[in-house]
């Protein structure tokens, strides 16, 4: 659990995630302490209206959790960030899981393919309404690392009839959720913006 915790905090420790980068860049956009005045009156209101809007967001974002909102500020980023704690276990189970299958094998399948099947699959399956075979999630799943920055020779040998049979049962229990993780949250975490669904896309 200590490894888990060290992994969600360090993915918070990044520029764009990080709580005193953010401020700075507050600092920055509303001219904090630059001039005699610390603030001027203009950026003093633009900042409230800025907080109210990110509190209306952090209540939106519960609903969309299929939580209840709730009113105090600080309770409501307890609970998003217990939520986003929660999901990014659920991602690390597609990763744990896997292990002990793939220590048989002479070249272990990297995190960002493990990735693109998950991906096939919550998008299969909200397609089709049901769970996908391994034909299937294996011709989604090659259309995703088609967008990749990853050569086709470095992934195509890996998406094999077994591999996806191993993954897919633990896929499957964690879609049975219906707070399961989202393409946008898997690209959010990882910042793969490759596995994200384009328009027009298979």
């Amino acid at each position: 659990m200590s490894e888990l915790n060290d992994a969600y905090a360090a993915m918070f420790r990044r520029d764009s995630l990080s709580v005193s980068r953010v401020a700075e860049k507050i600092n920055e956009e509303f001219e904090i302490g630059c001039r005699k005045e610390l603030i001027s009156p203009q950026n003093l209101a633009r900042l409230v209206a800025e907080l109210a809007s990110e509190r209306m967001s952090s209540r939106t974002a519960l609903v969309t959790m299929n939580q209840r909102p709730v009113d105090d500020p600080q309770e409501a980023r307890k609970q998003i960030d217990k939520l986003c704690f929660e999901r990014f276990t659920q991602l690390l189970k597609i990763s744990s899981r896997t292990k002990d299958s793939n220590t048989a094998r002479a070249k272990p399948i990297p995190d960002y393919v493990e990735f693109a099947l998950y991906v096939a699959h919550v998008g299969l399956l909200e397609t089709n309404g049901k769970n996908p075979g391994w034909r299937r999630l294996r011709k989604r799943a090659k259309d995703i690392l088609g967008r990749s920055p990853h050569k086709r020779e470095e992934w195509e040998g890996l998406i094999t009839k077994f591999r996806i049979e191993k993954l897919t049962p633990t896929f499957r229990e964690i879609t049975q959720k219906p707070d399961h993780p989202r393409t946008d949250f898997v690209v959010w975490m990882t910042e793969y913006n490759w596995l994200e669904q384009k328009l027009g896309a298979p």
